[in-house]
């Protein structure tokens, strides 16, 4: 018999850090935040929401090096 799938919390402060960092990024990409973002204004020759969209991969990007900083410093590698 299959065990039942476990939530599995932070018990660190740093842990508690990645996933907020992580839940931000996720927000910044939502639909009631896009809609804020979604202006006729140029920025650098690009619209707001392209540069909008570069922001939030930058983010990501930025969010996964910091969580592997903080939270990979496992036995097992």
């Amino acid at each position: 018999m299959k065990k039942p799938l476990a939530l599995m919390r932070p018990s660190t402060r740093g842990g508690w850090l990645c996933v907020g960092l992580f839940l931000m990024v996720i927000v910044s990409g939502l639909w009631p935040v896009v809609t804020w973002v979604n202006r006729p204004v140029l920025v650098a020759g690009l619209p707001l929401l392209a540069v909008w969209a570069y922001v939030i991969v930058a983010a990501s990007t930025l969010a996964m090096v910091i969580g592997n900083r903080i939270c990979g410093r496992g036995d097992d590698d």
